[in-house]
């Protein structure tokens, strides 16, 4: 079962730390299913997303589900919900900037970086057009996938299980 809190979970910030030396970005492949989202909802509501897909992670009907292949520097990401609406698909390479579709909709330009380990950076340094960026790192860890997400001073946590 999928948990939603308003607060930052101390565990999950410190797996996130842990050294993952033994890690690599290939764990990132596969189909990987959220199972809870620390903050998530206010996050929502600072980024725009409709009431109607708000709503819908309110009641548990859209837990989200990515898929991930990375071959090389070429990494195709696609979010979808477990219900099996596709959010996003996305194509990109390393290092380099490209328009992104995102959860909102929109498309944005956004640049991944691989950082070592399993960990991925995400930058999307004009998320509002206003020149506010949205950070997020990505990094498996004990199996898990633990993502965080800070726009506008707001943290969210998202932990998912590989599928």
């Amino acid at each position: 079962a999928r948990t939603y809190s308003s607060r930052a979970n101390p565990e999950v910030q410190a797996a996130t730390e842990e050294q993952t030396s033994n890690m690599s970005i290939a764990d990132h492949n596969g189909t990987w299913k959220q199972m809870s989202a620390d903050n998530f909802l206010p996050l929502l509501d600072a980024i725009g997303v409709s009431d109607e897909v708000r709503n819908r992670f309110k009641s548990n009907e859209a837990a989200l589900v990515t898929s991930v292949s990375v071959d090389g520097d070429t990494v195709t990401w696609s979010t979808g919900t477990q219900t099996g609406v596709t959010i996003s698909k996305n194509t990109y390479s390393w290092g380099q900037e490209f328009e992104e579709a995102s959860l909102d909709g929109k498309r944005r330009m956004t640049k991944h970086t691989y950082e070592g380990g399993s960990k991925i950076l995400t930058v999307i340094p004009n998320f509002d057009g206003q020149g506010t960026p949205m950070h997020m790192t990505r990094e498996v860890s004990d199996g898990k996938k633990i993502v965080i997400i800070s726009y506008k001073g707001i943290t969210a946590t998202l932990t998912y299980s590989k599928v």
